[in-house]
């Protein structure tokens, strides 16, 4: 159980290596993540190039024995993630959820007024993991996104075989660069045979 942590007042305005707020590398075989915060850390500056990746918060877990992974009410808010004209590049994952396990829920997550002025892809929320059968995805938001520049990925679901998707809200995203082609609900290969539900998303 990883509960009710916080991260804040990071700065790393010199920063050029790739930068982990709050990352769970390992869990068992049930895992509960909820209540933890990211808010007010700011990586790069105007002056600096600043192009590797970023992470606010990272779940990517394998477990021996798979079971159910629960992710919720989890916030990364009010983050600045600068970069120099100069710079291109540096992906941005403000929340990932790839753990491998039976059954995902993720519902509840809150991704509010975040800036990243990188050339590299933003992605909002996203699930790419392949093995869990199950993906229950739902209440959650990413919002209020300022000055990208590169391609921006709202929601971005990937793999296991039965999806859930409802009732999440993806609002006031803002792309500034030639290449910041906006997509908000973004559904790829399932990896299995299954069922697909997606319905009452608010874009």
């Amino acid at each position: 159980n990883i509960h009710h942590n916080t991260v804040t007042g990071c700065t790393s305005p010199n920063a050029n290596s790739t930068v982990s707020y709050m990352e769970i590398g390992h869990g068992g075989p049930t895992t509960n993540i909820y209540n933890n915060v990211i808010t007010n850390n700011q990586y790069g500056s105007t002056s600096k190039s600043s192009n590797a990746e970023v992470h606010y918060l990272y779940v990517g877990y394998y477990p021996t024995t798979l079971g159910v992974a629960n992710i919720y009410n989890n916030q990364v808010t009010n983050n600045v993630r600068f970069q120099s004209p100069s710079g291109s590049g540096g992906t941005t994952r403000y929340m990932r959820f790839g753990p491998q396990c039976l059954t995902l829920n993720v519902y509840g997550n809150v991704c509010d007024n975040n800036i990243s002025t990188t050339t590299g892809t933003v992605y909002g929320i996203d699930c790419p993991s392949l093995t869990p059968v199950t993906k229950n995805i739902y209440n959650n938001s990413f919002t209020n996104l300022y000055q990208a520049k590169g391609p921006i990925y709202c929601f971005s679901v990937n793999d296991g075989y039965n999806w859930n998707i409802y009732r999440n809200k993806i609002q006031d995203i803002e792309g500034t660069g030639t290449n910041s082609i906006i997509t908000g609900l973004y559904l790829g290969f399932t990896g299995g045979s299954g069922n697909v539900f997606v319905s009452n998303n608010m874009i």
